[in-house]
């Protein structure tokens, strides 16, 4: 990548993220068989690893490039009203793992990026051109240099 002079390109890593979430559902069919299945789900996402790629210059602030998501680690537990509801959409559950994965991945990446944007907009005009009023450029660019010279591209151990 070309670097330009007072832009820090940065990479934020999360590794090892562990999220899980709790629900209840209710599934009818409208039309024959006529099923009627209620239960509740827990799905919990392990090893999640997250990288956001950023920029921060005097001019713009903080600009989010991208997002990436690993593809996540799921366990999903069934709790069924009947032993045929559980039998069923645990073999269904098998079946769309893999896509429920990808799903899951993609979508993350899409609202991570989205929020990052947005937050980040109202971040540089409220905060950030604050700043720029008062910290000379010259300032805030050695700084710049300062992190580009001693901190390494795969970033610290924290």
């Amino acid at each position: 990548k070309r670097m330009f002079r007072g832009v820090v390109p940065l990479v934020l890593v999360l590794r090892n993220m562990r999220l899980c979430l709790t629900h209840g559902w209710e599934a009818k069919l409208a039309t024959f068989p006529y099923l009627h299945l209620l239960g509740s789900s827990q799905v919990t996402v392990r090893s999640l690893a997250i990288s956001v790629h950023l920029s921060l210059s005097f001019s713009q602030g903080v600009v989010f490039h991208a997002v990436e998501v690993g593809l996540p680690d799921l366990d999903v537990q069934l709790g069924c009203t009947s032993s045929f509801s559980q039998v069923v959409l645990s073999a269904l559950l098998r079946i769309f793992q893999a896509s429920l994965q990808d799903q899951l991945q993609k979508q993350m990446q899409r609202m991570m990026l989205q929020m990052l944007r947005q937050e980040s907009g109202k971040w540089n005009e409220s905060i950030w051109r604050r700043l720029q009023s008062v910290v000379p450029e010259r300032l805030i660019s050695r700084g710049f240099d300062w992190v580009r010279a001693n901190i390494p591209p795969e970033g610290l151990p924290i």
